[in-house]
């Protein structure tokens, strides 16, 4: 079984079926908010803190970061659309998702940029964990290459410009335009990466 503790109260609850649902491979996407979000029939859904749902989009979910979120439309003749949401402001923009989800569920590796223009994400066409940035404007993808830990987040820069991932026990900052990753192994064993803004 799986709690959910409030680090506030110390109240500890079971997790609701639709939370259980909505955190496969024992991930979950979730919003800088709290919310976690679930993709089901009828759309896209957040479930906040109490574990109450409501749906905040019609369409398929297919990526999660910090302040946006990514969904796919499709109308009656199953013409689709893809976008990205802002999800402090709800302003909605065109976005192309080439690659991200082709099975049906939100990969729990794909990570939106806090800026909402680039979605890293797990390659599922490739070997296991082979990983690309997305530009979402343009779609245009950059190999990153293989991490050893698939599901774990990638630490953005606040501004989105770059993350800093591990690949074969080296760090790297990688930027999203295109220039070869900076190796950071100079700075020896690196227990813990927290990046925020100064």
């Amino acid at each position: 079984e799986r709690f959910l503790l409030d680090v506030d109260t110390e109240v500890v609850t079971p997790l609701s079926r639709e939370v259980e649902l909505a955190m496969p491979f024992g991930a979950g996407s979730f919003l800088g908010n709290g919310d976690l979000l679930a993709d089901r029939a009828g759309g896209t859904y957040a479930i906040d803190p109490d574990q109450q749902a409501r749906r905040v989009d019609e369409g398929r979910l297919r990526a999660v970061g910090r302040n946006h979120y990514a969904v796919e439309r499709c109308d009656d003749t199953l013409q689709c659309s893809e976008f990205m949401i802002d999800a402090r402001t709800g302003d909605i923009s065109p976005a192309v998702l080439t690659g991200i989800d082709p099975v049906g569920l939100v990969d729990p590796s794909a990570h939106v940029s806090p800026d909402g223009r680039s979605i890293v994400f797990t390659d599922p066409t490739r070997a296991t964990g082979v990983r690309q940035i997305l530009d979402v404007s343009t779609g245009n993808r950059i190999d990153i290459g293989r991490l050893d830990a698939i599901y774990s987040p990638d630490p953005w820069t606040p501004d989105g410009s770059g993350l800093f991932t591990e690949i074969e026990g080296i760090m790297r900052f990688q930027t999203v335009d295109r220039a070869e990753p900076t190796d950071l192994d100079v700075l020896g064993a690196i227990a813990a990466l927290v990046v925020r803004r100064a």
